[in-house]
């Protein structure tokens, strides 16, 4: 469940991952809830690595494309990151999905979120 996403090199973010790789990913779906039972979230924290050009054959082609885009066009300037998780947290406030997934899936951690 590792997630990879490209960055620019030079980058506040790429500084803050070579000073301290611990980080958090939070993502929500795109449009507005209208109550508390469609809000869905998921919240990642793990661990960031800059991948070296031996690495990069590993990550999914789509980053990798656009990663190779962006350093066509300036060359060293585009980076890969992999996240590998340690903890994912599903926020759903849907109780009956609640329920139907945790039983199956996972450890429930506190009201309506999943610790998988």
């Amino acid at each position: 469940m590792d997630i990879y996403f490209n960055a620019a090199r030079d980058s506040k973010k790429i500084r803050n991952i070579l000073s301290n790789p611990w980080v958090a990913i939070a993502m929500h779906k795109p449009r507005l809830p209208k109550t508390d039972q469609e809000m869905t979230d998921i919240q990642y924290s793990g661990t960031a690595k800059i991948l070296s050009d031996d690495e990069i054959a590993k990550a999914p082609k789509a980053v990798v494309s656009r990663n190779s885009l962006s350093n066509s066009l300036k060359p060293g300037s585009s980076v890969i990151v992999k996240v590998t998780p340690l903890e994912v947290y599903i926020e759903n406030f849907d109780i009956e999905s609640f329920f139907n997934y945790s039983q199956n899936h996972c450890r429930m951690t506190g009201p309506h979120i999943y610790h998988i």
